[in-house]
């Protein structure tokens, strides 16, 4: 495969956004509402956040957490500069 079409895949998989996934509720049993006064809980996982790529903060801090979502990012990040693409990684 050559590099453009690499880039050309990573692009799209970097991109993609899962349908059929209620990142809302996924949000609530990862931070149920004791920690959050209940103003703010309705607000922890917004639509945007929902219909951001699957591989961004804004999506992987909901369904992760905010560590587990920083290391996947960073493993993904670094995993895209070893195939010397660092264009691409930086958009992560």
């Amino acid at each position: 495969m050559k590099k453009k079409e690499i880039k050309e895949v990573l692009e799209k998989l970097l991109s993609w956004t899962p349908e059929g996934v209620d990142l809302k509720s996924i949000s609530r049993i990862n931070y149920p509402p004791k920690h959050f006064p209940k103003k703010e809980y309705g607000e922890i996982c917004s639509e945007e956040d929902a219909e951001c790529p699957f591989f961004s903060e804004a999506y992987l801090y909901n369904l992760l957490g905010k560590e587990d979502a920083r290391t996947l990012l960073a493993l993904m990040r670094n995993f895209i500069r070893s195939l010397g693409m660092d264009d691409v990684a930086d958009e992560i």
